[in-house]
């Protein structure tokens, strides 16, 4: 659930979300999506997926992030981009295709729905297809009152017995949108308020002074828009009840940012988070508290946040794919010394003849645009055969192949993530077994 709940949240962000029809009239929200509204629905968002420009969107984040790096780290962000760009641009043709026009998500404190309008263009099959992909599975679907909508079994078997709701918060919020290609209403109930207020003296230290009942009382619904790129616009409106209310949200919002741009690991992650958690913090407008970006700022927090996280995401993939690529490799070789008397292979490329090992996972995944270039280090090619020490390191990525850290095989196939300081002494250790074993000690390469 939790992994079909990330996946969905993602897409919203890569996609974008709406609040006007196909015919550009605003949609009452709160009559559209009641069937899927309950006391715990939190916020509503929408997708038209034909006005998502992901050319455009990809061109501000490479031009935009990219001026600071040196060429190598340009290049690598531009193809990152333009992989992900490439995957989304195809996944909004898909869904166009199918005969969808909008994708609403509702977001519940107990489930996540995906819902799809019935229109006389939608295919059913495909369209259920395309919204599998966004979860970890097949996800099961019900027809209500013109809506498709897909989630867990269990909570498709909650929403058969669920009368229509119908909350007005939802239409304040959305009368409240700019109409930009993505929109996101906030609609927290008095329940998940209290929740809220219960829990942030706990969440932002005892140091914050949150005047009870400031959000159970005065937090109505908030809504964001965000107009991508090739505009670059962010609007965020928080509604209160009064100025003091209003006052209290903002001091809220101030105090989680902070406390955010606070965390070790952030501020090591992302070097311009405070210049980012400026840019966010709400302003007072008499019972209201907003935010405005323009396209300057826009461009601003793109660089700050989602440069530094594609990179990170990007490595994490790398070491991953390289984990993998060297688990098949320590697999591979076990066969061959099972065909060879117990004997590990003379060198790597013995494996391409010998068990229709692809070429392409001699390399490691990081260094494929240096084909020439012997991005693993065999290390325990001399060890003898099978039945040696399972701690000896067979293969390992050469220093320099990922940023943090390196991967390695052991004889006994398992595969490690090491820093290089840990990497130290398991060569460290590495060498005493050889010792023992009457091997010649290696150096680490």
């Amino acid at each position: 659930m939790i992994r079909y709940r990330t996946r969905a949240i993602l897409t919203l962000v890569a996609l974008g979300l709406t609040a006007s029809t196909s015919m550009g009239q605003t949609e009452d929200l709160a009559h559209l999506l009641a069937p899927c509204i309950a006391e715990d629905t939190v916020a509503a968002v929408s997708i038209d997926a034909g006005r998502i420009d992901v050319d455009a969107i990809a061109k501000m984040v490479i031009d935009t992030a990219s001026s600071p790096m040196n060429p190598s780290q340009a290049q690598q962000l531009k193809d990152i981009v333009q992989r992900l760009s490439q995957t989304w641009r195809q996944r909004l043709a898909q869904f166009s295709a199918a005969g969808g026009e909008r994708l609403y998500i509702v977001c519940n404190l107990s489930d996540l729905l995906l819902v799809v309008p019935v229109t006389t263009r939608l295919n059913e099959s495909a369209i259920k297809t395309w919204m599998d992909g966004l979860g970890s599975g097949s996800l099961a679907y019900i027809r209500k009152d013109g809506l498709l909508i897909g989630a867990p079994a269990w909570a498709i078997e909650r929403r058969k017995a669920q009368p229509a709701r119908r909350r007005a918060e939802l239409s304040q919020a959305a009368a409240k949108g700019t109409n930009a290609p993505v929109e996101v209403y906030l609609i927290p109930s008095t329940d998940s308020r209290r929740v809220l207020e219960a829990m942030l003296p706990t969440m932002l230290g005892p140091a914050f002074n949150l005047r009870d009942g400031a959000l159970v009382q005065g937090l109505q619904w908030a809504t964001i828009s965000l107009d991508p790129p090739p505009v670059g616009t962010l609007q965020m409106h928080i509604e209160s009840a009064d100025a003091a209310s209003a006052a209290a949200v903002r001091d809220v919002v101030t105090a989680a940012l902070t406390q955010l741009s606070e965390v070790p690991t952030l501020k090591q992650a992302y070097p311009n988070l405070d210049t980012a958690v400026k840019l966010l913090t709400p302003q007072v407008v008499g019972n209201t508290a907003r935010t405005s970006l323009d396209k300057t700022q826009f461009q601003r927090l793109v660089a700050d946040l989602l440069t530094p996280g594609l990179f990170a995401m990007h490595q994490s993939i790398l070491r991953l794919r390289c984990a993998t690529v060297l688990s098949g490799m320590g697999k591979a070789m076990l066969i061959y010394a099972n065909d060879y008397e117990d004997k590990w292979p003379p060198d790597l490329k013995t494996l391409l003849a010998t068990q229709e090992y692809p070429p392409s996972d001699l390399l490691c995944p990081a260094m494929r645009h240096r084909p020439d270039y012997e991005s693993y280090v065999y290390r325990g090619v001399d060890t003898g055969g099978a039945w040696v020490e399972p701690m000896i390191i067979m293969v390992h990525d050469r220093a320099g192949n990922h940023e943090g850290g390196r991967n390695v095989l052991f004889v006994d196939s398992h595969v490690e993530w090491v820093t290089e300081e840990r990497f130290a002494e398991l060569v460290k250790q590495d060498n005493e077994l050889r010792r023992k074993r009457g091997f010649a000690e290696k150096p680490a390469e």
